[in-house]
């Protein structure tokens, strides 16, 4: 899937967002036709993992006195550090977002790079999936993590990633998913049972970073 996303902005010069909302609409509306027609015991929209998995217990357990979801996403945020700044594949990405036709007369494979992009993005989102499932009780319905991909994003901004492409850093993405649950936890105690309230201050801040973040590239232009 990450390649199909990949070379439809590489190859069609697809609007990312635009690319990925469509494969989502195409693959999330087929794996709910898939499950309504052959589950067992009639229509459902829900997946679950058998409840004595040791795969959920694990997930839901902990070490060193925090949650192994955490040990989790630690492993794949310092394999993404390391790819980020280690690899000629890391330094392509930057080039690329950079400045993709800079990148090309420099005999990068822009192309290629992309798609790869996209391939370790869909990579990402499995493992992210999967690990969330098993901490939600190995149970999931269609619109358990709705708005999840969207909250990522608005995570990335917050820490610092650029729309232009080109900007960002791993830990600056850590900070940003950190400010992003602190807002959203701490609106429990301004607004008391209001959850919504949470996602108007969201809201804000990431319409100050993204203003912030053009401002930043028009100054360089």
């Amino acid at each position: 899937v990450g390649a199909l996303n990949g070379l439809m902005t590489a190859r069609f010069k697809v609007h990312p967002f635009i690319g990925t909302m469509a494969t989502n609409f195409i693959l999330g509306a087929s794996a709910l036709t898939i499950m309504y027609t052959n589950m067992l015991g009639g229509r459902t929209d829900t997946v679950k993992i058998p409840e004595n998995s040791k795969f959920v217990t694990l997930v839901q357990g902990e070490f060193l006195g925090l949650p192994n979801i955490l040990w989790f996403a630690l492993i794949a945020v310092v394999v993404m550090t390391i790819v980020w700044n280690k690899t000629k594949f890391g330094r392509n990405m930057f080039a690329v977002g950079c400045n993709p036709e800079a990148a090309r007369v420099a005999g990068v494979n822009v192309t290629v790079v992309t798609t790869m992009v996209f391939v370790v993005a869909g990579i990402l989102y499995g493992y992210a999936a999967l690990f969330g499932m098993a901490s939600n009780g190995g149970s999931v319905g269609s619109s358990t993590f709705g708005n999840h991909g969207l909250y990522a994003i608005a995570a990335c901004v917050i820490g610092g990633v650029s729309f232009t492409g080109g900007v960002g850093k791993i830990r600056g993405i850590v900070f940003g998913v950190l400010l992003f649950q602190l807002i959203s936890d701490s609106t429990g105690f301004i607004a008391p049972g209001n959850t919504a309230i949470g996602l108007v201050f969201i809201g804000i801040v990431v319409a100050i970073a993204v203003i912030f973040d053009m401002l930043k590239y028009r100054t360089k232009q």
